[in-house]
């Protein structure tokens, strides 16, 4: 092999070793830094960025509505989903008492686009010493990406007269759409706990806020190009050991 042979072989080489990393960078997912979690208007601290829990809030509050809220928020946020939980702290449940008659209670940010769904849902029970229903007890979680062009996802739970305590509270919707752009995601509630002395929700489980969206066809094409470029550069120095 000529000299002139071996230095385009590896000019040629160094060229899409380059643009298998160019092509990776762009279009590869990303993991995307906790962003500005906020509950009950407490604001995560330090979000992603050396705080010694990021993505996550504790608090106790009053709500708008009327009632009151006591737990812990959560966020799991990728390229392309976004993930908000409700719970509790140390290992009990997220309390709500009281009657509300509308409060947001979570809110964060999101940064994808494409199309995706929102979903909203929530799993726990209603405790009280009282006996039975009344058919007045209702929680309803409500969902919004501000992006989304499919409204709002919302979890409804309603009791049913005369049955007993404690309830099973559970509810679930999930809608199809598209993210425009960034965005927040915000959780609202609204509740009953009814008469009972003690009465109150327990989310031990949680209450959960996710909106996902499909990588758009530009970023899949990027990644998919930069992995051949990296095949191809393994082909070109197979060869070059052959000729060698």
């Amino acid at each position: 092999m000529t000299t002139r042979t071996k230095q385009i072989q590896t000019l040629s080489a160094i060229a899409a070793a380059l643009f298998a990393v160019v092509a990776i960078t762009l279009g590869a997912p990303k993991n995307v830094e906790a962003t500005l979690l906020t509950l009950c208007g407490v604001l995560d601290g330090d979000p992603g960025d050396g705080d010694a829990n990021p993505g996550i809030v504790a608090a106790s509050c009053t709500l708008a509505g009327g009632g009151s809220f006591n737990g812990t928020a959560r966020e799991i946020a990728t390229a392309t989903s976004y993930h908000i939980i409700i719970t509790g702290a140390a290992g009990g449940p997220a309390i709500f008492q009281g009657t509300d008659s509308g409060s947001e209670v979570v809110r964060g940010n999101y940064n994808f686009r494409g199309g995706g769904v929102l979903q909203a849902s929530i799993g726990g029970t209603l405790t009280t010493i009282r006996g039975t229903s009344d058919n007045d007890e209702f929680f309803t979680l409500s969902v919004e990406a501000t992006t989304f062009n499919n409204n709002f996802a919302i979890a409804n739970w309603q009791s049913t007269q005369g049955d007993d305590y404690p309830f099973d509270v559970t509810g679930f919707q999930e809608k199809n759409g598209f993210y425009g752009t960034q965005g927040t995601l915000i959780g609202r509630v609204a509740y009953n706990v009814g008469v009972g002395q003690g009465a109150q929700f327990e989310f031990p489980t949680s209450l959960d806020l996710l909106s996902t969206a499909v990588p758009e066809p530009g970023a899949l094409a990027l990644f998919g190009i930069g992995l051949l470029g990296v095949l191809g550069l393994r082909v070109r120095r197979g060869v070059a050991r052959r000729v060698a």
